[in-house]
């Protein structure tokens, strides 16, 4: 896995959250890789919903990258 790391929070269905970072090398692609982390592969139960988090340096950074940047 490549990319940077991209804070994310997990919602519980009993309403529940915590927040977990995960890799990828845009929020897009964390986004994906923290659901498939929390919701499709997690032998403790799914979660309702993935949040990708601003980051708290610079919230641009957490931009996909324009098509052929």
């Amino acid at each position: 896995m490549t990319g940077r790391w991209h804070r994310v929070r997990v919602h519980w269905p009993d309403g529940r959250t915590h927040d977990d970072q995960v890799r990828g090398r845009s929020a897009g692609e964390a986004l994906a890789n923290a659901t498939a982390n929390w919701i499709t592969e997690n032998p403790h139960g799914r979660a309702a919903r993935i949040e990708h988090l601003p980051s708290p340096h610079d919230p641009r950074d957490d931009l996909d990258p324009e098509p052929g940047a």
